[in-house]
């Protein structure tokens, strides 16, 4: 394939992805020209029932505060397609934190036994579990987890966690909710873990292009690859980036039928069309290629921190064509 980037013709050795139908998932729709991939997955290999959830994965190479996603999870499924915080990692398992902190920020840490936490108006109460995450100075308190005692309105105290020998706190602080895993599905099998993103590199081959990226299933805003890498608009952990490619169709004269017979040669007006889709996502259409609309297939009820599910079934669109004997969809 011959191709213009970065001001010099180039030519590369591109490969057709297998066929994408409705049995392997959104993530993996892969519709982009001379793309690649971000997907590095890490087998899960057991998962506890517990308060905070363990995750085993073997010789894993994430670190205390990553933001991990999980999918492909048998049993337990409570946790597929869902992001978390890790901490108290360990060699081969790590604990799973909300990727919502808590409102409230820390103010304040003591170096005493018990440690006391200023965080105003944190709203815990005695016996939550929780992890912290980015203070400033008592670094000691990062990534691990912890049981609140002790609480007031405004402080509580690390149960059991004797700080007196821990650098002096300076500033910051994220509180967030460990989570239980006791009243989930029971563990089975498998399970991905990959680490999300904001970063993509390795598109050197694409310099200085234009490029066409799908995030998690989801669309998301065109990028410019600069030095090899784009940024993201928000962390990920399954991307393909390429260049865009545009599905143009028209369709034969319609000949839908009248009182006197075809309709075929004679002046026509449509008012609305229904349109039948099959596993699609976005697009346009209108009576020519200058008068577009936009397709809205998101529906109320739709997640709006998840990818819109593909459409498929009939959807119904008021149409603006003029009269004429000549009548195209596009």
């Amino acid at each position: 394939m011959q191709r213009y980037i970065n001001g010099a013709v180039r030519r590369y050795i591109e490969y057709l992805k297998p066929h994408w139908n409705e049995s392997r998932d959104q993530e993996d729709a892969f519709f982009v020209d001379s793309g690649l991939s971000l997907d590095v997955p890490l087998s899960i290999t057991a998962v506890t029932k517990a308060d905070p959830a363990v995750v085993t994965v073997s010789s894993h190479t994430f670190s205390n505060g990553d933001d991990v996603r999980i999918t492909d999870v048998v049993g337990m499924t409570e946790l597929n397609k869902i992001s978390y915080v890790i901490g108290e990692k360990t060699t081969n398992t790590f604990e799973l934190f909300s990727n919502t902190k808590l409102s409230a920020t820390i103010t304040g840490a003591t170096a005493a036994n018990p440690v006391v936490i200023t965080a105003p108006s944190h709203g815990l109460t005695n016996g939550d579990q929780i992890g912290i995450f980015n203070v400033g100075g008592m670094t000691e308190l990062n990534g691990l987890g912890f049981t609140v005692a002790g609480v007031t309105t405004n402080t509580f105290q690390l149960s059991g966690v004797n700080g007196s020998s821990y650098t002096t706190y300076t500033l910051g602080g994220d509180i967030r909710h460990a989570i239980t895993s006791a009243a989930f599905t029971t563990y089975v099998s498998g399970g991905k873990a990959r680490e999300r993103s904001t970063s993509v590199s390795g598109l050197d081959h694409l310099e200085g292009q234009t490029v066409q990226i799908l995030a998690e299933g989801a669309a998301h805003a065109d990028k410019t690859v600069t030095s090899g890498a784009i940024t993201l608009d928000r962390a990920a952990s399954k991307v393909h980036v390429g260049l865009s490619y545009i599905s143009d169709f028209e369709t034969l004269r319609y000949d839908v039928g009248a009182a006197d017979g075809t309709a075929q040669g004679k002046v026509t007006r449509f008012h609305r069309v229904i349109v039948r889709f099959l596993l699609t996502l976005g697009g346009a259409m209108g009576p020519d290629t200058s008068s577009l609309d936009t397709l809205v297939l998101r529906e109320g009820g739709d997640a709006m921190d998840t990818a819109v599910p593909l459409f498929t079934g009939d959807h119904e669109l008021a149409w603006e064509g003029e009269y004429g004997g000549d009548t195209h969809f596009y």
